[in-house]
């Protein structure tokens, strides 16, 4: 809690850090608190707000959480006055509606309900905004060693392999196999954020896991998957990778995986470093587009929020070739198989970007991109 224009002489600061250091809770009995002072002030997780949506880009900002705070002062004045007026709600009221708001605070809640009240009568509701699973508890990011490795990729065998344009799917069955790998690895309530992609923090949507499939010999099938975890892999999680060895889907379809090699490969056209990048897979755009936020604006601002230079040209392909075929966007699955997911685009797009300098892939963008969708390789 922050007041940022407080300053208290010092008697008060040390009457503040005396209650602060016997605190043992904050607001229920059950919400256990270590409670202290501090001299500056830091970021701040949570603020007043009542709009969830950011109204420019249609993105979700936050959860809504409705707390009670006390009224002003002079608010609370007016309330009593207005409750007391009348002599027989005076005698019955009194005793919940004292002089001061601060005595006001301290009634007990047994007494308020005797009386009648549904809440505080020196309280009043305020919506705050907190980020989105903001309670949930999170694995820490940090390590104590720095990973040895970011990326695995793996041979896809079986009959038939899949298409091309199945790389959504696969991408999905990708990750199915690591997190069911994972949950013996850690447990189920342990999986590293950095392979499921939940609990992350807000400033870290892009530093978990991409399940990449890719066709490496450019025949229309996919005969590789690469696993990139752009934070890196610590030697438990690269375990993980170790011992995948299926990818099986609720049809009855199953290919066998192996490990090809671990740590990032120039050869795939995937992980190289280029200037120009061209669509494999189609891009679909992450926000509502408006006049002010295009499609091409939002290849320049996800690529910003990557750390990635802003291409120097991005030009739209209406096809692109897939082995022997010429293939639209509307060939590819671009639809996530978990439901409840906001897809602002459903068509998709294919483009060819020129950046600045060389920039060292993966690269993936748009809806999905964690998934095979958006991907794209080194122009040849």
């Amino acid at each position: 809690m922050v007041w940022p224009n407080v300053e208290l002489p010092d008697d008060q600061r040390e009457l503040l850090d005396d209650l602060l250091s016997v605190m043992g809770y904050l607001g229920r009995a059950e919400s256990w608190v270590e409670a202290k002072r501090l001299t500056e002030a830091p970021k701040i997780n949570c603020a007043s707000g009542n709009t969830a949506l950011d109204t420019e880009t249609g993105e979700l900002k936050g959860e809504i959480v409705v707390l009670y705070a006390p009224l002003p002062p002079g608010e609370y004045q007016s309330l009593r006055q207005g409750f007391l007026t009348d002599k027989k709600s005076a005698k019955k009221l009194a005793k919940t509606l004292p002089d001061h708001v601060l005595d006001a605070l301290s009634v007990d809640t047994a007494d308020l309900r005797k009386q009648g009240w549904s809440q505080p009568p020196a309280a009043r509701k305020v919506s705050y905004l907190r980020p989105v699973n903001a309670l949930r508890p999170v694995r820490p990011l940090h390590r104590r060693t720095p990973p040895s490795a970011t990326t695995a990729k793996f041979i896809l065998v079986g009959k038939p392999l899949p298409r091309v344009e199945d790389s959504l799917r696969i991408g999905e069955l990708m990750r199915m196999a690591v997190m069911s790998r994972a949950k013996r690895e850690f447990g189920e309530g342990d999986i590293p954020s950095i392979l499921s992609g939940h609990g992350l923090p807000a400033g870290n949507r892009h530093g978990h896991a991409f399940y990449l499939p890719w066709d490496s010999d450019d025949d229309g099938i996919l005969d590789r998957l690469v696993l990139h975890v752009p934070l890196g892999m610590d030697g438990k999680e690269q375990r993980v990778a170790e011992r995948l060895r299926y990818l099986k889907s609720r049809d009855g379809a199953e290919w066998r995986l192996v490990l090809e090699n671990m740590g990032n490969d120039s050869a795939c056209t995937l992980l190289a470093s280029s200037t120009t990048w061209r669509s494999i897979t189609p891009y679909l755009h992450p926000w509502h587009t408006k006049k002010s936020l295009g499609i091409e604006d939002q290849i320049r601002r996800e690529c910003r929020n990557r750390g990635i230079p802003e291409p120097t040209s991005i030009e739209r392909l209406d096809e692109i070739q897939v082995g022997s075929r010429k293939r639209r966007p509307i060939h590819f699955q671009r639809f996530r198989s978990r439901r409840g997911f906001r897809q602002p685009d459903t068509h998709g797009s294919f483009w060819r970007l020129t950046f600045p300098a060389p920039v060292s892939g993966p690269v993936a963008l748009g809806f999905g991109c964690h998934f095979g969708l958006g991907i794209f390789a080194i122009a040849k």
